[in-house]
């Protein structure tokens, strides 16, 4: 390697720096209402709070209130063929609605507590459907609570984003690759040749990335023949199964932990619906109690993916239970 291996991993950390940003571009802000109750309210009763009409930079509410969004904005005619989304933080944890009052997606704010060592906590991108490309028009109801995965109180429970933009695929799936190979050359033996040839062209690849016309196949190219190579044992095979692990009584009100059941569980139907290959896993049957007296069509799609053998019923205990502290005897009894 021509470069010291410091230098060489520098260089792939500028270019993570470097693509993520140019991933979402920003065409137009959305119009932003908000009608907010100090308690949760049913999609039925949606405006029945207090209406707040907000821009980017305001606070709508303190720690543990709750308000129903609705963000509108209109699609430029020239645009909607492309992959459009919104970008959305408003400071708090959201689920998304859609006409008939279903659960179909979730958003959590990106300024928190969590660990970014583990990754970003931010979930602000939503991506909008075929119908709503083709109509132009955009009208979007979410239930929000003003508090982060960990129940804190973050940036004065302002709006944080909200803008139509339009998702670069090709740049997104490159940002990922670069993420992934990034991550493995911090497991891999760093004396292994699979460590220099990884490290070596996943550095030729970032060299190409200096401006924004860069030759996007020829780095692909590169950075899937890396990404495609088997390591270990070629018996050996690992299957991973998407799992969400959810408190039921930790940091937040009990009403808050089943609004994050109908958040986590919608999240998860969008991502089967867009990845056929996805398969989850959930335990916990109190929490599948409270989705289906609150939301009952969100339950009937969770049954439909469990008859698909795409999600799995997990665990023998109605609520998971701090085994730490209660020991052997009394989980046996």
């Amino acid at each position: 390697m021509p470069y010291s291996e410091k230098y060489m991993l520098r260089k792939i950390d500028d270019a993570i720096r470097t693509v993520k940003p140019a991933i979402y571009t920003k065409i137009a802000p959305l119009s932003v209402r908000a009608y907010v109750t100090p308690e949760p309210v049913k999609f039925s009763e949606r405006t029945s709070g207090e209406e707040k009409i907000l821009t980017v930079g305001e606070s709508w509410g303190k720690l543990w209130d709750c308000a129903w969004f609705c963000f509108e904005g209109r699609i430029p005619e020239s645009e909607r063929e492309k992959n459009l989304v919104l970008m959305l933080d408003v400071s708090g944890e959201m689920c998304v609605f859609d006409k008939a009052g279903v659960p179909v997606a979730c958003l959590t704010n990106v300024s928190s507590e969590y660990d970014t060592s583990l990754g970003s906590p931010g979930k602000r991108i939503y991506v909008l459907d075929k119908a709503t490309k083709e109509s132009g028009e955009i009208s979007l109801w979410a239930d929000a609570g003003c508090n982060d995965l960990f129940g804190k109180y973050q940036d004065s429970g302002k709006v944080m984003e909200a803008d139509l933009a339009i998702c670069d695929g090709e740049l997104r799936d490159i940002y990922y690759d670069l993420a992934v190979i990034r991550d493995m050359l911090g497991c891999i033996d760093k004396n292994s040749a699979r460590y220099k040839r990884l490290l070596g062209r996943t550095y030729d690849a970032v060299c190409m990335i200096t401006t924004p016309d860069f030759d996007r196949n020829a780095v692909k190219k590169i950075l899937n023949k890396e990404l495609d190579r088997k390591g270990g044992d070629s018996s050996l095979r690992i299957t991973g199964i998407g799992h969400a692990h959810i408190d039921l009584a930790w940091l937040w009100p009990i009403r808050e932990t089943k609004r994050k059941g109908a958040r986590t569980f919608s999240n998860v139907i969008q991502l089967m619906d867009r990845y056929p290959d996805f398969i989850f896993g959930a335990s916990q049957p109190q929490l599948y109690k409270w989705v289906k007296e609150d939301y009952p069509e969100l339950y009937a799609k969770i049954k439909q993916k469990v008859k698909e053998n795409r999600w799995e019923c997990q665990g023998g205990m109605w609520v998971e239970a701090d085994t730490n502290v209660s020991g052997a005897e009394p989980l046996v009894r």
